[in-house]
């Protein structure tokens, strides 16, 4: 199945699902990406959590996201991750998310506004956070994103009912954190493997 997210935040669904199958896929695509910043993807993540637990029954989910998408993943879980109408978070595999894209001379607003809404985790239930992060020639960045802006999201989880780990990946750059073969084997082992989340 995949949902087409429009401007206007109007959902268009593709295709269906089977609720037989072991690991039925979604992809979420949103039609006009490029934003100021990702409060809106906030607002249409929720909404695509909100439509498939009201309409297809989905109790529980696992996300994979990458690099705003990802942060986008990240500020919806705290605000809203343990509403009652929305599916309960299983697995959630960041990759290369910059979270904090604080300078020296300038403050990450969207960062301050998530650092000031962890509590709202203490009330969620438990699931796994797994922070994959490429690494090129020794260096501390994926090329695009420096490892320092991905692991600020030790400080949100902190404490939280959140299991939270970090995957460095030597050799990946931030494009292919999603598009390299051996990414694919390893979000596939973080999503389904019995020893990676609650079931």
């Amino acid at each position: 199945m995949t949902i087409v997210v429009d401007r206007r935040g109007q959902l268009r669904v593709q295709g269906d699902w089977s609720m037989q199958a072991d690991n039925p896929l979604i992809q979420v695509l949103f039609a006009h990406p490029f934003t100021r910043d990702y409060q809106q993807q906030i607002a249409w993540l929720t909404t695509v959590l909100r439509e498939l637990k009201s309409h297809t029954q989905v109790a529980t989910y696992n996300m994979v996201a990458h690099s705003w998408g990802g942060s986008a993943a990240v500020s919806q879980l705290v605000r809203q991750g343990s509403t009652t109408d929305l599916p309960r978070l299983n697995r959630l595999v960041l990759l290369g998310a910059p979270v904090n894209e604080a300078t020296p001379t300038k403050p990450d607003a969207m960062y301050e506004r998530l650092t000031a809404t962890k509590q709202n985790l203490a009330a969620i239930t438990p699931g796994i956070i797994h922070n994959v992060y490429g690494l090129l020639a020794g260096r501390l960045t994926d090329g695009e994103v420096p490892v320092h802006q991905i692991t600020a999201l030790r400080a949100v989880v902190r404490d939280s009912p959140l299991q939270y780990r970090e995957h460095p990946v030597p050799g990946i750059g931030h494009g292919r954190l999603h598009s390299a073969p051996q990414m694919w084997q390893l979000i596939a082992h973080l999503l389904w493997s019995p020893d990676q989340g609650f079931n």
